[in-house]
């Protein structure tokens, strides 16, 4: 009998991908599947054997209050209907955030809403902007550690290279660190990797601290020696707070406030600034971000020919530009998430010194960085011997380590994620609701013999079901292994 098709015993193949399709797929599989799983079976008071996530940064402080304000305020108008009326965003939100930018970032020349294209998300964005100053293969200066995500943001799609510099551990804000960059990028070129840009993240991903004003004027010179572009991601500028740790901490210091021709001999075409919605607006979800190029027209005219890969949703537009035009909201937002960043870095730093744990005083951000060297095993979960730190720095047993910590059900940000040059740090997000955190802290007590720390018990009153959020991990446990192996293909 013929195949309904036509064509008699023949067998069906699948098409094939393109070469750049075949590579994605290589190097994203494991990580879509543990990311699923982080995202699909979360920690929750009707989930109590679900995850815990203590790694991605994302800010929920004022989750509640945000939710009510929006509900009250939220409208849309007839032209958020249609494709609207700039190619990026929106004028009202380019308004909004030029508005914004004048009155915080102290800009030497004034932005205005011509400076800048908005976009679904900083990581768009970047990839936009990666696309129109490289070309596949060449590269951009990245100092350790760095956010993980700077990798996809350059590389998936336009094909450029993050090339690590490894600057000081023990001052990687200091002016001198630029003796590194000139080596790193004389390195690379003679390996035949073109340097076309420095990343700059002000405030710091992961570190939590901000670059002086010194240490941004230097960067700015070595790009101007080397003919290079300056971006700096300027994602968490409003998250900013003085701790115990450090009252008076170096301020933000934008690089739309410095007047590069003049102080560094610079011209401020190289300098991009790149601002997004989900840090300092606890909302990584609707996608908002913006680059601002004062000075460089022709680049802002190449990006707007592809914006439309990265179009802002009018919805998003409508709501970022909302709070942005509350005189009275919005400063008392930004005061009060300040002011609950602080109380959680507090809480956490000191679930860190109850336990002797070091860390990296931080004061910008979501996070901080944390020393759990303490915690590496001689053999792995299979009982194979690992090797001696002396052999590798300790990568087999970090990475031994946060499998271990994926096991137990908790994810958080691991050496090898951020490039960080000493394995065993770990990322540590706290700006989360009180008792989320104190579950995913009580777990790493449980998994490491920790004696509990108080305010845990305390913690997990606040804002949920207690039973839920005191329960043991239960059943489910060859499935938590696979999981757990996946975290060893990834770079999470």
């Amino acid at each position: 009998m013929a195949a309904a098709n036509g064509v008699m015993g023949s067998a069906l193949s699948s098409p094939k991908l393109s070469t750049r399709g075949q590579s994605a797929l290589a190097r994203a599989g494991a990580f879509i599947q543990l990311a699923n799983e982080l995202f699909q079976n979360a920690y929750s008071a009707s989930n109590p054997d679900g995850f815990c996530n203590l790694g991605v940064a994302e800010n929920s402080l004022l989750h509640a209050e945000l939710v009510e304000y929006y509900n009250s305020k939220f409208h849309l108008e007839p032209v958020d209907f249609t494709y609207g009326n700039d190619l990026s965003g929106s004028m009202r939100l380019s308004k909004a955030l030029a508005r914004m930018f004048n009155a915080y970032f102290e800009p030497v020349t004034p932005v205005k809403p011509e400076h800048m294209l908005a976009g679904a998300g900083c990581s768009a964005v970047l990839d936009m902007l990666a696309f129109h100053l490289g070309d596949p293969g060449d590269g951009v200066l990245i100092p350790v550690p760095y956010y993980v995500g700077f990798n996809s943001d350059f590389a998936a799609r336009s094909g450029m290279k993050p090339v690590p510099v490894a600057v000081d551990e023990s001052d990687p804000f200091g002016v001198h660190t630029l003796k590194t960059f000139e080596e790193t990028l004389r390195v690379a070129e003679a390996a035949g990797t073109p340097i076309r840009a420095v990343m700059l993240c002000n405030p710091h991903n992961p570190l939590g601290r901000c670059y002086p004003r010194e240490t941004i004027l230097a960067y700015a010179r070595f790009c101007e020696e080397h003919d290079l572009h300056l971006i700096s991601d300027e994602i968490y500028a409003f998250s900013v707070f003085p701790t115990e740790d450090d009252e008076h901490p170096a301020p933000f210091v934008s690089a739309l406030s410095i007047d590069f021709e003049k102080e560094a001999g610079c011209d401020p075409a190289r300098v991009h600034v790149v601002y997004g919605m989900s840090k300092d607006f606890n909302a990584n979800g609707l996608r908002g971000g913006v680059l601002v190029s004062p000075h460089n027209p022709a680049l802002l005219t190449a990006v707007k020919s592809t914006s439309i890969f990265m179009k802002m949703s009018t919805a998003a537009a409508a709501l970022w530009s909302c709070i942005l035009e509350d005189d009275v909201f919005f400063p008392e937002y930004i005061k009060e998430n300040q002011r609950r960043l602080r109380e959680a870095y507090e809480f956490t730093t000191s679930w860190f010194r109850f336990h002797g744990i070091p860390y990296s005083p931080a004061n910008a951000g979501h996070f901080v960085m944390a020393d759990f060297r303490q915690f590496f095993t001689d053999a792995d979960a299979h009982g194979r011997p690992l090797p001696l730190v002396e052999e590798d720095k300790g990568a087999a047993r970090d990475a031994a380590m946060c499998r271990r910590i994926i096991a137990a059900k908790v994810f958080v940000g691991s050496a090898a994620a951020f490039s960080c040059p000493t394995p065993g740090w770990c990322r540590i997000t706290f700006a989360m609701r009180r008792d989320y955190l104190a579950v995913g802290l009580a777990r790493l007590e449980q998994l490491f013999g920790l004696e509990s720390f108080g305010g845990l018990a305390a913690g997990m009153s606040e804002g949920g079901d207690g039973k839920a959020q005191e329960a043991t991990l239960a059943g489910g446990k060859d499935h938590v292994r696979e999981v757990a192996e996946l975290f060893e293909k990834t770079a999470l």
